[in-house]
């Protein structure tokens, strides 16, 4: 499947907004949103597009392709292209299970099964993260056999900081972590500034430095 990446394409047509969240978009825009609607959002991320493009975006720039699970032999090439081992790709997959569970911004009963489900379909990921944060979370709302409302809010807050643990608080993000004997790779692309700068407030801190370069 492709598709087109638009949170990329609009930090590039409107660099100067403060961050690229839907509704800010759409504010600025004066789109018409009803937030975590499906049919507005949809409705709303259509338009954004169109205005991306009125403002010359070129589209082959954020074409994005993305494989189904369950399909072996394109799992297996994706393997071949990456070099991602098999645990790895299946912890990359719990991370899109989790994007797609929590993209109507709440986790129901439902969702949770289903997350639950290929918690239970994976337990050879038993001691990887994300993956025991989501389990210990999971028994500990099933602990007393009564799934609440407060319980599906903590793990919906819970998945939003393993899939963005910056933008989303996440304790093990914040700058009081101890960053010294650390070895960090750095690779892409950073919201506080250049790759440069980021690499001096680590080392300041203590980590070594090790560059992903593509050839």
């Amino acid at each position: 499947m492709h598709y087109i990446d638009t949170v990329k394409a609009a930090r590039e047509i409107y660099p100067f907004l403060p961050d690229y969240k839907l509704n800010t978009l759409c504010d600025y825009l004066e789109i018409p949103l009803n937030h975590h609607d499906s049919g507005s959002d949809s409705r709303a991320t259509a338009e954004l597009f169109l205005d991306m493009c009125r403002r010359g975006m070129d589209v082959n720039c954020f074409v994005r392709r993305y494989t189904l699970c369950g399909c072996e032999d394109k799992r297996e090439s994706i393997h071949s292209q990456s070099r991602l081992s098999s645990e790895s790709y299946a912890l990359l997959e719990l991370l899109n299970v989790l994007s797609a569970i929590t993209a109507d911004g709440k986790i129901n009963f439902q969702e949770m099964e289903r997350l639950r489900g290929w918690i239970k379909d994976h337990p050879e990921l038993a001691g990887n993260y994300p993956y025991d944060t989501v389990y210990r979370q999971i028994e500990v709302i099933l602990e007393d056999g009564i799934v609440e409302d407060l319980e599906l809010n903590e793990l919906h807050k819970v998945c939003e900081q393993l899939i963005d643990p910056v933008g989303n608080g996440c304790p093990c993000a914040q700058t009081s972590v101890d960053m010294k004997g650390k070895n960090v790779v750095l690779s892409g692309e950073f919201s506080i500034g250049s790759k440069a700068k980021v690499e001096s407030i680590l080392t300041e801190r203590g980590a070594a430095i090790w560059l992903l370069r593509t050839i």
